[in-house]
Formats: C-alpha cells, structure tokens, sequence
C-alpha cells in the first residue's frame, strides 16, 4: 500500500516537471527578426552582357542576392558578387562587372567629307594628338563651367600643362572631299606668346595656303583659313600648337565649307 503511494507521487511529480520545462519551437519569422535575411554570404549577381549600372537588391531568400545591372551600352560582361547578408536584411545585388568593358556599339561611320565631331562633344573622338600626351583632352565647357564656356554644346578642346612644355598637332583628315576650294573655320581663345599656335590645312591636293596664327584673345574668336583648294578628295585640318608650361589653349566648333564658285 504505501509502495503504491510513493509510485503515484512520484508520477505526479514527473508531471509537475515535464509541465514546468515545456517550451515552444520558434518560428523562422522570430529567429530572423520577421523577414528571412540574406546568408552569410549572397549568391553573385547573375552573370550579363554589356550591362552597366547598380543590381537590384536581394530577394528575401536565405541565400538570393540581387541580379546585376539592366542592359545598356557600354558596360560588361560579367557581374560582381553581391554584399553578405545578415539576418533580417537581404544581400544586396552584384553592380554591372568589373572584369571588362562591353562594347559599346561600333565606332562611328567616318562620314564622307564631313569633319567628325567637330565640337568635341564625344571627347577627342575623330581627332589624332601628335605626339599622344596628356596635355589635349576635352574639358567641360557647360553653363556651370568653373573654367571655359563652350561655344557649341558642352565640351571645349584643351591643351595645357602646369610645369612641362608641350607641343601637339590636333588634326584630322577629311575624305570624300569633293574638288573644289573650301574654308576652314574653328572658335579658338589661348594664352597669348605661345612659340607656335596656328590653324591649318595641308596636303589638299592643291596649295597649301598659309597658317593661321591664333589670337591670343581670352575670349573665344573665329579663326579662319580661305581659299583652300582640295583636289584629289581629301584634307588635313587642324591645330598646330607649341608652348611652353602653363600656356593654354582652347578651341571649339570646327567648320569645313566648300565655297560656290
């Protein structure tokens, strides 16, 4: 009888226990603060073609990040890994990759007889610098310019250097001219005492006319060559320019005209 007691007790007690230790399994909306987060480390953005610009964000999966960037020119071939996540954030998407650059779309159609991008608005585009040097580049020229305001759309050629003298032909040649005489004319400001700074058009088939010195003028002024006579279709025209450190110069919106007889 009082081994059947102490049996009952005891049952009663183990109950007591169990009741006292019981527990509730969490859900996944509680560990992870109410949303999935992105894994330790997210999946690399997929992989795309000629794509720029920043992926989306994560998925709120455990282990999706962003996709890279949407399709446009320029751009490339691969995507970047996207961040890491943590728990209750997303990873964050891949930027368009950095390996290499996409294509960018084919060089521009040498128009015939035409000057190609005569007002430096797709940079040194169309225009060889002879010898190659740091001292040509397109400058900004827009109505917030700090420096120089274009005369036509936002770029300015330029050419300086601080501490080096320089000297650089900035030329191109014109094909599919027909014959006939034709006048150059481009918008020039420079530093005035430059050793050499002239306006020309050579090898035309014809004779050469005679260089144009550039002003000097701080302001932009029309720098013309007449009577250029091109026979045989084609034409060099360009800028001659040699100075010494902290000479500048700049120039925009080249025209190349056949006259009417």
């Amino acid at each position: 009888m009082n081994s059947r007691r102490l049996i009952l007790k005891l049952g009663a007690l183990g109950l007591g226990v169990v009741s006292a230790c019981s527990f509730t399994v969490p859900s996944e909306d509680e560990v992870f603060g109410g949303s999935k987060g992105g894994a330790d480390s997210s999946a690399a953005g997929k992989s795309t073609t000629n794509t720029a610009g920043s992926g989306g964000s994560g998925a709120s999966s455990n282990t999706e990040a962003g996709a890279g960037g949407a399709v446009s020119p320029g751009g490339s071939n691969s995507s970047m890994a996207g961040t890491a996540g943590t728990p209750g954030i997303a990873g964050a998407g891949g930027e368009g990759g950095m390996d290499s650059g996409g294509a960018g779309g084919e060089p521009p159609v040498k128009p015939k007889g035409e000057l190609i991008n005569p007002s430096f608005e797709d940079g040194l585009v169309g225009w060889t610098v002879d010898p190659a040097t740091p001292a040509v580049f397109a400058q900004w020229g827009g109505k917030d310019a700090a420096n120089v305001r274009a005369v036509d759309g936002n770029w300015v050629l330029s050419t300086w250097d601080m501490s080096n003298a320089y000297t650089a032909r900035i030329y191109q040649v014109i094909e599919g001219l027909e014959d006939g005489t034709y006048k150059l004319t481009a918008q020039v400001s420079n530093k005035a005492g430059l050793k050499r700074g002239e306006l020309y058009a050579k090898n035309c088939g014809g004779t050469d006319p005679a260089p144009a010195t550039l002003p000097g003028a701080i302001t932009f002024f029309e720098v013309s060559l007449t009577d250029i006579e091109v026979v045989g279709g084609k034409c060099e025209i360009g800028l001659d320019i040699d100075a010494s450190a902290a000479d500048w110069v700049n120039a925009d919106l080249f025209t190349f005209t056949k006259v009417p007889p």
